[in-house]
């Protein structure tokens, strides 16, 4: 009788573990969601005159998040500024091909708490330098507070 209880607890449990694993890809997909996926950009739509889309229009982060863009690969100079919505107020200056702000360690995890709808609209501007000409592209980045 004891035996019958212990194989029947054991195989229970073999058939729940089964049951709430997930597969490799299942994680992975999880994971992806929470991403938006977009083309790569190349230093190609500087030479034909398209560094408008350098940057999409429009960015969404929830601010206990990490804001990641990446510029053109190849350019001289890479300069990105944070700014009030219509170049007001200078919030972030950073350089670099990549721009990595983990929002709650900066001044602007603050400023949209104490917003009335726990929102804010920033500019984003990526400015670069390629083969000695400066191209510049601005999109609005919408920081938000999850509920």
């Amino acid at each position: 009788m004891i035996k019958q209880s212990i194989f029947v607890a054991a195989a229970l449990s073999i058939a729940l573990l089964f049951l709430s694993c997930t597969t490799p890809q299942d994680v992975l997909n999880d994971y992806n969601k929470h991403f938006e996926k977009t083309p790569a950009v190349t230093q190609d739509i500087l030479e034909t005159g398209n560094a408008s889309l350098m940057l999409q229009e429009l960015y969404k982060v929830d601010i206990e998040h990490t804001l990641v863009l990446t510029a053109p690969l190849g350019c001289e100079r890479y300069e990105w500024k944070i700014t009030d919505v219509g170049g007001k107020n200078l919030h972030e200056t950073r350089t670099g091909r990549r721009l990595n702000i983990y929002i709650p360690d900066t001044k602007l995890h603050n400023a949209v708490l104490t917003t009335d709808g726990k929102s804010r609209l920033y500019d984003v501007t990526l400015t670069v330098k390629y083969k000695g000409k400066s191209y510049s592209d601005t999109a609005v980045l919408v920081l938000y507070a999850a509920d």
